[in-house]
């Protein structure tokens, strides 16, 4: 490493953590990069792969050396998430939680870019209720939207918004997961550059972000509800020191995770967070905690609601069975801005009595819209695991050509499929929508902003194939 640790960082790891256990860290976290690990998308793909499985989460694997994904049309497709294998310790935290009603679930993810703990959310959640994933950077709401697409779920609205406009709902999440922005020393080992931003006047800047985006959250989470919180970093400030903020001024309950002592999970103190040290288990840096709300900070009434008019309203003359299917995904059709969409009646009614004051840049699942006379379908609906594959004629393509077709370029297949408008199969793989036009011409539907930018050119570079991993 060409970039040496901070000292200051070095000694806070060593009067927390002890000298043989902050040597140990710190020899590590110079090592080099480690593995990588990858989470399948069940509702896609479930057949086990033939690599290590990530402890705590049986449907994830570790991948080692330096792979690019980029040229795996399953990655494109939704049927994985590259994801650090620690991260995934939330669907332990989330299988903890337990409810005592039977109303549809409202879940918030409220610091949710890239998406990697979203679409994990999502998929525990299934059709139980309604994940909003919400981004607070509106530059990282694109990224957020295209993976809460690709994963094909149809069960998440993804937002842009600050946390204070939520807490001004007032108690109305059953579960709340805040990974929290945080100094990233637990990304030391991966991005080395990440040293050069550190600080412990920084540590402070972020504890002080920490607590008031943890009080916005507190107090739109309902009586009974949860809070996951989690950082990707080490020091106590930001972890432990977080926790008894919550219990100092909220009275928050520790809720304890169940482990397996071949985890190798640590914690600091008893009720202190679970930690994930890369000297000790598969992933880089991560602490999470669990927390219950056991008392109404407002009485448990809805603080704010507006009077203004739901752009989200329902359709009803719109055919949406024949293109998905509405017994199995429980959807109706809904139009906002000449724009068709399928809602489940929670989603709608999150979109049109709780959240329509706030912005909204997706939902449930984009259907398409009308050009004219003619139906244009969107790439959402696509990638959905609700998909009526009758509703279109398909063309395969051949790995060169899925390629091809992912670069966004002019795909002449070599399959004869007629001409008009095709879904692009390959290897059993929904990549998108293409329009035959001519024996020379086809336009390609594939959304320009998420095409293959890397050159073809990667010989030196390992590429990951998931269909090679069976």
């Amino acid at each position: 490493m060409n970039i040496p640790l901070p000292a200051d960082f070095k000694q806070n790891i060593l009067d927390t953590f002890g000298e043989s256990f902050s040597e140990d860290l710190c020899r590590c976290l110079d090592s080099g990069k480690g593995d990588r690990s990858i989470r399948l998308n069940a509702a896609k793909y479930d057949t086990p792969l033939g690599l290590p499985v990530v402890p705590w989460y049986d449907q994830a694997y570790l991948i080692s050396g330096d792979n690019t994904f980029a040229y795996d049309p399953h990655w494109h497709a939704g049927w994985y998430y590259v994801q650090e294998a620690a991260s995934m310790f939330v669907q332990q935290a989330l299988n903890t939680t337990t409810f005592d009603h039977s109303d549809p679930l409202l879940c918030l993810d409220l610091c949710a870019a890239p998406g990697g703990k979203s679409t994990l959310f999502a998929s525990w959640l299934g059709q139980r209720g309604t994940l909003v994933s919400n981004e607070i950077i509106a530059s990282r709401t694109e990224i957020l939207k295209e993976n809460t697409i690709k994963w094909g779920l149809g069960n998440s609205l993804v937002t842009n918004n600050d946390p204070a406009q939520f807490a001004a709902l007032g108690e109305v999440f059953d579960v709340i997961l805040v990974d929290a922005p945080c100094s990233g020393e637990g990304l030391f080992r991966r991005d080395p550059e990440a040293r050069n931003e550190w600080s412990m006047k920084q540590v402070g800047v972020n504890v002080e972000r920490q607590q008031s985006i943890l009080t916005n959250a507190w107090n739109s989470l309902k009586e009974g509800g949860y809070l996951i919180y989690s950082t990707c970093t080490f020091n106590k400030e930001e972890n432990e020191g977080q926790i008894a903020f919550l219990q100092e001024n909220f009275g928050a309950e520790f809720i304890p995770i169940d482990l397996k002592e071949e985890w190798n999970i640590f914690q600091t103190e008893t009720n202190g967070s679970y930690r994930f040290f890369p000297h000790r288990t598969s992933g880089e840096g991560f602490a999470l905690c669990l927390l219950r709300k056991t008392a109404s900070s407002n009485e448990g009434k809805v603080k704010y609601k507006s009077k203004a008019i739901s752009p989200v309203q329902w359709h009803r003359k719109f055919p949406l069975s024949d293109y998905l299917d509405t017994e199995k995904s429980q959807t109706q059709a809904y139009i906002a801005n000449d724009q068709y969409m399928a809602l489940t009646r929670h989603q709608s009614e999150i979109c049109q009595s709780l959240l329509h004051s706030h912005y909204i840049k997706y939902a449930g699942t984009d259907i398409g819209s009308y050009k004219q006379k003619d139906f244009i379908p969107s790439h959402a609906l696509s990638q959905s695991i609700y998909l009526n594959r009758n509703a279109f004629e398909t063309v395969e393509l051949t790995y060169e050509e899925a390629i091809s077709y992912l670069r966004k370029e002019n795909v002449l297949p070599a399959s004869s499929a007629g001409k008009g408008l095709q879904l692009v199969i390959n290897n059993n793989t929904r990549l998108g929508f293409m329009k035959l036009i001519s024996p020379t011409r086809s336009n390609n539907y594939y959304p320009n902003e998420w095409r293959i930018r890397q050159a073809p050119g990667l010989n030196m570079q390992l590429k990951f194939i998931l269909e090679q991993s069976v």
